[in-house]
């Protein structure tokens, strides 16, 4: 295409002139850039320029262009081949990013630097012709070629980086040059066919033994290949250091065995070695990096060395077989989902002077029955002990004694434990998290040590000391009904979650506030909240599937998102004239509910807030709104201008959408199972995603809005007339 005026964007620079930004609108398959533009030259492409295109497949670029900016073609979709001009001597972070079927790149003869994520993601480039001025490729910047099977790099570079070829899963060849110098962790991490790295043999940094690279003085293991075949490994007696992502992938390993010389392993080192059951690696080892065996699903024992000080973030996270971990006496801290998803882990016999256990750091261990927590621990972290639950209770975690030591318990930091029956809370806890014991469905005490100045309990439920907030009531507890005390202004967001044997709930004339997902799962039938509530906050009532009444005060103003979403026994609720704002699936399948009326005062209304009401019949609003309508139980809005919900519940197989309507809002019509045929009117504007379901058969005026997005949508209908 000669003239690209209509489409492109320029700008001008101080050596010419740049393209900035071409349309999307863009109809040709293929573009060669022309050299000069009014009269100057095309110098270079601006960031971004060419992002998200899905329609431009083939590209020349003139050899004028002495610069592209960032991400200039990332994730143009349909782009399968490029000619690079002559004179680049750079391609900028993220380039062609996402390009997944950008299969040939030719030219740049004089490109010196390839960038951070350049062509990631490009999983149609089965080969590249690197440049022999090339001295620098940056991390991640081939990472998830998957389709990429030779990497012959030329005698000019100096470096690779991090991660630059990893999860390269075809790659068979890699050619190293005799002057590369620095070779980032993973470069090729988790290249399962790659067997072995060809490397040039007057290289003065590097060297192989059997087929393992190493740096050239053997203290550094660099890479053990992903598609060497051996089951075992012997690292020699000259290594120190196992380097970051070093075994990353090798699923054929089914042992490791170090020496003691050994001091450090780095990240990620045998992340995903899945067959990997035995690593004896040696007890000098004084560093092992965060995830460094994440993913090694058949190791069962692993004995962390003496002197360790940390187990690093996702260490052995979803190592599904490890038994048993032995700790040393001078562990300190246990980092983020350390052992996260080890579902084979029974015991964990904590060292005395262990201070923190971090975030998440047993999350997921199903089968932990016996936890020991030393008196030295000050912090348990957010969700740190979550979904300790197996398959019974003789697998799962059913009593918790946090010592004295502990100032700090973390939100979710024992929530979903299943079979968790009995906690006791030190007198020197300072702070709870929100949900820390929710969703313990068979917890049935709660003890909080007399002295404590900040929680008290009261018959096994959890409090605020001065009991004004009601933070836990155990959700095992064999009581049909409960009466909140009268002192209680507050109740903490979980805090009767999942009580399936409560069936009653008295609240207090003077609760001032209930907490998000404060009675979701419960088996109460019917409960009055207070006059001074103003707000149901998101989830309060979610999956009550025994509710059936529910009175509100005259103050609520705000009905929160999923608040009584799957309620399937609700079948009348009276919204009070204070109502402002009902949120995302508020009501979303309440099944049994057939009517409801909106009050005047409502402002706004989340569009899927009756979704899947499969009894809904009908809705009103009452006189006086600025905002809603109702025509013959058909919600409306904006002066009947916008057609907001068709009730699904209602028997009719045909709808007329009144002539006033220029907008369809999004799940107006999706789950219609009576309605058959829609007749759209010739004032409609627009008819927003999810709208209308595509079972249904539509009545169109022939050149209307609606008679062009049947055919662009590829929906069934007829013409009206």
């Amino acid at each position: 295409m000669d003239d690209l005026s209509h489409y492109a964007k320029w700008e001008s620079s101080q050596d010419g002139v740049v393209l900035t930004e071409i349309s999307r609108d863009f109809p040709e398959k293929e573009l060669t850039l022309p050299e000069t533009y009014r009269g100057r030259p095309v110098v270079g492409i601006g960031a971004n320029a060419f992002e998200g295109m899905r329609t431009l497949r083939a590209l020349q670029l003139p050899p004028t262009i002495l610069e592209i900016g960032e991400a200039a073609f990332k994730d143009s979709y349909a782009l399968q081949s490029v000619v690079l001009p002559s004179k680049l001597r750079r391609l900028e972070r993220s380039t062609f990013e996402g390009c997944v079927r950008l299969a040939t790149v030719t030219g740049a003869d004089s490109l010196r630097t390839i960038d951070e994520r350049a062509f990631r993601r490009c999983k149609s480039l089965a080969q590249i012709s690197f440049s022999e001025a090339l001295r620098e490729i940056g991390p991640k910047a081939f990472e998830e070629c998957a389709s990429l099977k030779q990497a012959l790099l030329p005698e000019s570079l100096r470096e690779i980086g991090a991660l630059a070829f990893a999860n390269c899963y075809s790659l068979i060849l890699a050619l190293l040059p005799d002057h590369v110098a620095r070779i980032g962790a993973g470069a090729f991490a988790n290249c399962t066919a790659l067997a072995d790295l060809k490397l040039f043999p007057r290289n003065k940094h590097f060297k192989k033994k059997e087929g393992v690279l190493f740096t050239f003085d053997g203290s550094k293991l660099v890479c053990f290949p992903a598609g060497k075949t051996e089951d075992s490994y012997v690292v020699p007696a000259s290594t120190h250091e196992i380097e970051a992502r070093a075994f990353e992938g090798c699923v054929s390993l089914y042992s490791v065995t170090g020496n003691e010389n050994i001091e450090r392993i780095g990240a990620y080192a045998f992340h995903k070695c899945e067959s990997l059951s035995a690593a004896r690696l040696g007890s000098s080892i004084s560093e092992i990096g965060e995830g460094a065996f994440k993913g090694c699903l058949a190791l069962e024992t692993f004995v962390l060395p003496h002197g360790a000080k940390i187990v690093a973030n996702e260490t052995f996270a979803g190592c599904s077989s490890l038994e048993y971990m032995q700790f040393p006496e001078t562990l300190e801290l246990i980092g983020d989902a350390a052992f996260e998803d080890c579902s084979a882990l029974a015991t964990a016999s904590l060292p005395e002077g262990l201070h923190t256990i971090c975030d998440g750091a047993f999350n997921g261990c199903s089968t932990l029955r016996r936890l020991n927590i030393p008196s030295t621990v000050e912090r348990i972290g957010v969700g740190a002990f979550e979904d300790c639950s197996g398959d019974s209770p003789e697998e799962s975690l059913r009593s918790v004694e946090i010592p004295e030591g502990v100032r700090e318990i973390g939100a979710w930091s024992f929530s979903d434990c299943a079979y968790l029956e009995s906690v006791r809370l030190p007198s020197g806890l300072e702070k709870i998290g929100l949900g820390a014991f929710a969703f313990c469905s068979r917890l049935s005490h709660i003890d909080v040590h007399p002295e404590n100045e900040r929680y008290a309990t009261r018959e096994s439920t959890l409090f605020s000391k001065d009991l004004s907030v009601l933070l836990c009531y155990p959700a095992g507890d064999k009581r049909r009904s409960y009466e909140v005390p009268e002192c209680v202004r507050e109740i903490a967001p979980h805090a009767f979650a999942c009580c399936e044997n409560l069936t009653s709930i008295t609240l207090p004339p003077g609760l001032e506030q209930i907490g998000l997902g404060a009675f979701g799962g419960s088996s109460i039938f019917s409960i009055a909240l207070p006059d001074k509530i103003e707000q149901i906050p998101d989830g309060t009532f979610w999956r009550c599937s025994y509710l059936e009444s529910i009175e509100l005060p005259d103050a609520i103003k705000t009905i929160g998102a999923r608040a009584f979403r799957c309620c399937a026994k609700l079948k009348e609720i009276k919204l009070p004239s204070s109502l402002e704002t009902i949120g995302e699936d508020a009501f979303h399948s309440c099944s049994s509910l057939v009517k409801i009326t909106l009050p005047k005062s409502l402002v706004e209304l989340a569009s899927s807030a009756f979704c899947n009401c499969e009894s809904l019949s009908e809705i009103n609003v009452e006189e006086g709104s600025e905002f809603f309508s109702a025509r013959d139980g058909v919600l409306l809005a904006k002066r009947e201008r916008e057609l907001v919900f068709y009730p699904a519940g209602r028997t009719e197989s045909a709808y007329v959408v009144p002539e006033t309507v220029m907008t369809i809002a999004e799940n107006a019509f999706l789950e219609s199972r009576s309605l058959k045929h829609l007749v759209l009117p010739r004032s409609l504007r627009e008819i927003k995603s999810n709208a209308i379901n595509r079972d249904l058969s539509l009545r169109v005026y022939e050149d209307s809005y609606a008679h062009k997005w049947a055919r662009r949508h590829g929906r069934t209908f007829s013409i009206i007339g």
